[in-house]
């Protein structure tokens, strides 16, 4: 029976492939943004039937596919026509959400394939596993108390640091500004590394722990410290990949109730997804002070800056195949310079390769002025776009698709085995590859 489901469930994916290359193909040919919105919806079909395909595999990349969903949503709105101020232009119909689209197909169809050649029949552990989970299992209790006094403590030196200086959102101060200004070493980390404290805490809670109360106490650990995030100015998407990084261990642990009941699964994370736009809408429109209008032109600003990038690049073009060698080579340097930030904004690499052409000059100043630390945003795609041309591009999302999977894998089997220290190196990886997935 499972056979002939995945028999069904491949001849589905095929179908809505097809449906989005002729979305395409008439996107070219009739210019209408009415094709977004058919991408929009495309982009959800193809990602339930991934999620039915591969539910174990994609519940441990959820942070990625919000990233992904997020531009999807701000290309949808640019092909509206609504305006880009970081760009200083406005949007305008095309194949730009449908491209972009077809793109992320490519990066799931090789994450799913390569995770399911990786991850066969995990129902039989081998010994080297049992063993290793029956170690963790030893001190499963002083493992669970030591993620419990480390979200504790996450917490504390949040609210202590906060009190002190002010939280962002009650004082109406920028996240980035007030990270560059107030935030030091420690207190930036625990805020860029929130997806890493969530796996764990999560980890701990549904993985580690068979006490109820130790549960309890992590999952309300996980909650007010998504609060504490809020205050530090944290918005939608920010919290939500934060929360599928707590829920992926348990999301993995009951792929196949999730496979089965996707549909109440979907239901539950619209209505949580619900205060998390309420909270964000409350940010932009300063706590109400400022005019419906006003807010949703401040937020629509931000929500297309996730697209802005892909939209202005697609829009000038590039070659089928292309090679950059002089981008290409700066990129290689890099991986061996200490200062990244610095490094990129000199080297004009990643999002400076955009905000040097395209960026307005009161909006490129400021980024020199911040010497990096403030980019535009999901590059990869641009870039490699720039670099290897519109097919050169399909190689490196399948490459992408593909190191996703090995992590994915490793993430598996953190969870199989218990392994509260390979949990804690995975996600920690996790978050540098998803730096790189959206910075390029």
């Amino acid at each position: 029976m499972r056979t002939q489901g995945l028999k069904y469930i491949h001849l589905e994916l095929a179908g809505a492939i097809a449906v989005a290359l002729c979305t395409l193909l008439l996107s070219v040919e009739i210019v209408s943004p009415a094709w977004s919105v058919c991408a929009f919806l495309l982009y959800i079909w193809i990602c339930t039937v991934f999620i039915r395909l591969q539910t174990r595999g994609i519940v441990l990349i959820l942070p990625l596919m919000i990233t992904s969903a997020s531009v999807v949503v701000a290309l949808s709105l640019i092909e509206f026509g609504l305006p880009i101020p970081e760009l200083d232009t406005v949007g305008s119909p095309g194949a730009y959400t449908i491209s972009f689209v077809l793109y992320e197909t490519v990066f799931l169809l090789a994450f799913a394939g390569i995770f399911a050649m990786l991850n066969g029949d995990t129902s039989a552990p081998s010994p080297f596993q049992m063993r290793v989970r029956s170690l963790y299992g030893h001190y499963a209790s002083l493992i669970a108390l030591g993620i419990l006094a480390f979200a504790i403590l996450n917490i504390l030196i949040l609210l202590a640091f906060g009190a002190m200086t002010g939280f962002p959102l009650l004082t109406g101060t920028d996240r980035f500004v007030y990270r560059r200004m107030m935030g030091n070493v420690v207190i930036l980390y625990l805020l860029n590394f929130k997806s890493i404290c969530a796996f764990i805490i999560g980890f701990g809670a549904f993985v580690v722990t068979r006490d109820r109360m130790i549960r309890l106490a992590l999952i309300l650990c996980f909650s007010l410290l998504s609060f504490v995030y809020f205050l530090f100015g944290d918005k939608f998407f920010t919290i939500l990949s934060a929360l599928a990084s707590f829920l992926a261990p348990w999301l993995y642990l009951n792929h196949e109730t999730v496979r089965k009941r996707l549909g109440m699964f979907a239901l539950g994370a619209a209505v949580l997804a619900v205060p998390a736009c309420g909270i964000t809408w409350m940010i932009y429109s300063n706590f109400g002070q400022t005019s419906t209008y006003e807010t949703s032109q401040k937020l629509s600003g931000r929500i297309v800056g996730q697209g802005e990038l892909w939209f202005i690049q697609s829009k000038v073009g590039a070659e089928a195949f292309q090679w950059d060698s002089l981008l290409v080579q700066r990129n290689i340097e890099s991986l061996f310079i200490k200062d990244a930030d610095l490094n990129a904004l000199r080297a004009s690499i990643g999002p400076h390769y955009f905000s040097d052409r395209y960026a307005p000059d009161k909006i490129r100043a400021s980024i020199h002025r911040n010497a990096g630390s403030t980019t535009y945003t999901m590059a990869l795609e641009p870039l490699g776009l720039v670099m290897f041309g519109w097919a050169g591009l399909v190689i490196l999302k399948a490459l992408c698709g593909g190191l996703a999977a090995l992590l994915a894998t490793y993430l598996s089997w953190a969870i199989r085995t218990g392994s509260i220290l390979s949990a804690a190196f995975a996600s920690y990886v996790f978050v540098q590859l998803t730096y790189f997935f959206r910075q390029g």
